[in-house]
């Protein structure tokens, strides 16, 4: 069964990175991020195929097992409330360059004074320390059942910080959360992860973590500054606007995805919580 699992992770692993023989400026992206949100997806879909076809129900996640759903669970809602801060300082910045945008024609001065580069935002430290190694231990007193389980979550775990460290960075122009999630592991337990590591890892050390449609926006708020300074932003300041309507649909996009996981996720933690409340009475 924990075959089945690892393989649907991988074919995964290889959709998130079919594309990524390009220049490393390239390779961080919207576009990127988002098959890497579809992998958390994927993954949660076949924990639950899994616990299926060892008959291993919510109700029996008991012990271990449990504890370590809990544990992870609570990480990734953690880090996915880090990520919505992050879209909502992306849709603040957008929100302030399209007020002035608006200013070029009529006010050219207020609008220089306004036009300002996306640049990093903070997020929280907290949920990105991980404070203990990710390597799978047996424990004889577990059952079979219960150490696939054991198995399963934890390459849920390694791959759900990774993906979450790499969406924070991007988002943010941070690259501390993506390098705080790689010190956490010294090998990934799941075929494919390794390889998509090193190629992000890769592009981050030579371009840079902020994402390409960010970048992109930022390159075209230098260049209707220059414009405007010179008199002619009427094609900056239009290179400027669809670069910000990009930027506001991949953001809301994003914020969609980021909202679907999280309440699927405290979904799955609040069965297993009435679960045990239900044992317990």
């Amino acid at each position: 069964a924990i075959q089945g699992f690892l393989s649907q992770i991988s074919i995964r692993l290889n959709d998130v990175g079919f594309d990524l023989n390009k220049p490393t400026s390239e390779i961080l992206s919207f576009s990127f991020i988002n098959r890497c949100f579809e992998l958390l997806r994927v993954q949660h879909r076949a924990f639950a195929k899994l616990l299926l076809e060892i008959d291993y129900p919510v109700r029996k996640h008991e012990g271990p097992s449990g504890d370590e759903f809990l544990k992870y669970s609570l990480k990734l809602l953690d880090l996915l409330n880090s990520i919505s801060s992050c879209i909502a300082h992306l849709g603040q910045a957008r929100l302030k360059l399209s007020h002035a945008l608006s200013l070029v024609e009529a006010s050219p001065s207020s609008a220089l004074d306004r036009l300002k580069p996306i640049g990093t935002s903070s997020f929280s430290k907290e949920p990105i320390k991980e404070g203990e190694n990710g390597e799978i231990c047996v424990e004889v007193e577990k059952s079979e059942k219960e150490l696939v389980v054991h198995r399963a979550l934890m390459i849920m775990k390694q791959i759900g910080l990774w993906v979450c460290g790499i969406v924070i960075s991007g988002l943010s122009g941070d690259a501390e959360a993506f390098m705080e999630m790689r010190k956490s592991y010294e090998e990934f337990g799941v075929s494919g992860l390794d390889r998509l590591d090193f190629i992000v890892h890769k592009a981050i050390c030579e371009s840079g973590v902020m994402l390409k449609e960010i970048k992109e926006v930022n390159d075209a708020v230098e260049l209707l500054v220059a414009s405007t300074a010179a008199g002619k932003s009427s094609d900056a300041a239009e290179n400027l606007h669809k670069r910000l309507e990009v930027l506001e649909k991949e953001t809301d996009d994003l914020r969609k995805e980021v909202d679907s996981l999280f309440s699927d996720v405290l979904e799955e933690r609040t069965k297993l919580l009435d679960c045990i409340r239900l044992r317990n009475q």
